[in-house]
């Protein structure tokens, strides 16, 4: 899978298991790559909104696959990256509360 080099750059850190399981995620949902992508770049700027400087790579894309199953069987699919808003403004992102 190809994949963008915003995407590319934010898994650095992650091990081959870790990405693997990441693949995985984008493979078993309804949404493409770059849905993924935008929707990472779109928490790490809520990240910076809240100022949070903690990137928990691992934690976000739990957060993200929790996001991406969220959806109804018969509603039609907002963008992950909008699924992910709406979320983070109901209930936060409790990875980082500790390093606040």
């Amino acid at each position: 899978m190809q994949l963008p080099d915003s995407l590319e750059s934010f898994l650095a850190p992650l091990s081959g298991e870790q990405r693997d399981n990441f693949l995985n995620q984008i493979d078993d949902s309804d949404y493409s790559v770059h849905d993924w992508a935008e929707a990472l770049q779109t928490f790490d700027q809520w990240l910076t909104q809240q100022n949070i400087s903690n990137r928990p790579v691992v934690d976000m894309v739990d957060y993200l696959h929790c996001c991406a199953t969220m959806q109804g069987v018969n509603i039609e699919a907002a963008a992950l990256s909008e699924v992910l808003k709406d979320a983070l403004d109901q209930f936060g992102f409790d990875a980082v509360s500790d390093s606040q």
